[in-house]
């Protein structure tokens, strides 16, 4: 998730302070020590702690929960250890959501998440690809925000501006069929026609149509987006969505 998504979600929660430290080189050779010491103790005056109970931090992750505990007992923040979560015997992790995710198996990933494995972003100008073969797109750049899924997807796609869901095609991979080279996000809506550019949009996946594939023409590149969207189609007359 992006940093937006993160704090969407958690302020959801009624959180009422969000402290985000830059990952840099100076802080990540902190050792546990002056990790408690300098941001928890001085800076934070922490009181209660609430840690998973495999959770390690500093420097080659030599801090765990004893450390904790000991140090919780000298500058007086006490320590709650969370037990590890587990749906039908497996453990939620970010892992197993991964490994849901690269099964194309969404409905165990939302049981992971708690919510619909969703990608969002805003709208950019695309190489128009989509307008010339007669599928006009939406397109998302990912930069280091890899997606950890590849293929053509039936998906949903809200949009904050107009507080709207429509129904959508999305592509993920790179377009080899136009020799595209980076990993792109691209998303046709179904049977209407909005303008989205500029526009900050949420992609929920739903189910995998099928992996990308290399079409030797445009013409059954066409034909083949036609079915998958007519696949899309079929979907929502036969299912109420839930997200």
């Amino acid at each position: 998730m992006k940093l937006r998504e993160k704090i969407t979600y958690l302020s959801k929660w009624n959180i009422d302070t969000i402290l985000c430290i830059y990952f840099n080189k100076k802080f990540s050779i902190l050792s546990p020590t002056e990790f408690v010491i300098n941001i928890m103790v001085k800076k934070l005056k922490v009181c209660f702690l609430a840690i998973g109970e495999n959770f390690h931090f500093g420097a080659n992750r030599k801090g765990n929960i004893i450390f904790l505990k000991k140090m919780g007992a000298k500058y007086n923040f006490e320590v709650y250890i969370t037990d590890i979560l587990k749906i039908k015997g497996i453990q939620i992790s970010s892992t197993a959501v991964r490994m849901a995710l690269k099964n194309s198996n969404f409905k165990l990933a939302k049981k992971l998440l708690g919510r619909s494995f969703s990608i969002s972003g805003r709208v950019v100008h695309g190489k128009k690809n989509g307008n010339i073969i007669g599928f006009p797109t939406a397109n998302i750049i990912l930069f280091k925000h890899l997606a950890p899924i590849h293929g053509v997807f039936i998906v949903q796609v809200f949009v904050f501006e107009l507080q709207k869901t429509f129904s959508g095609v999305a592509n993920i991979g790179i377009q080899p069929t136009v020799y595209g080279t980076k990993q792109n996000l691209e998303v046709h809506l179904i049977n209407i026609a909005i303008n989205l550019y500029k526009k900050y949009i949420q992609i929920i996946f739903i189910q995998k149509i099928r992996d990308e594939i290399f079409f030797p023409s445009i013409e059954e590149l066409k034909k083949q987006i036609g079915c998958d969207i007519e696949t899309a189609n079929l979907y929502f007359r036969n299912n109420s969505i839930k997200i």
